[in-house]
């Protein structure tokens, strides 16, 4: 059975969407964007303030899912602009325990 998940913790869905789906085995999340839940106005800051947010909206999913990050099997970024690949990491690196089970594709 397919369940809708949700939280007012991260950005409500924009559309006929939901912020995720559980289908038993799995949990899909919705792609994000650098919203503030509070506001549903895009965060100020450079590139790293909004990849923060995007990972922050991911980890008050995931929580509402009974997850964390050490669940995730896969996340695909998708950016506007260039960050280089370091920076990326040293953000993701926040929301992990351990990276070591991480792989890029």
């Amino acid at each position: 059975m397919v369940k809708a998940l949700h939280t007012n913790k991260a950005p409500q869905a924009i559309g006929p969407y939901s912020q995720a789906i559980d289908i038993g085995d799995l949990v899909f999340v919705s792609g994000q964007i650098p919203l503030d839940p509070e506001t549903m106005e895009v965060v100020e800051g450079d590139i790293a303030a909004q990849t923060e947010q995007v990972m922050k909206n991911l980890q008050e999913i995931l929580s509402e899912a009974g997850l964390t990050f050490a669940n995730v099997q896969s996340l695909l970024f998708i950016l506007q602009i260039w960050i280089t690949l370091r920076q990326l990491m040293k953000l993701i690196q926040c929301f992990y325990k351990s990276h070591t089970l991480l792989v890029r594709r």
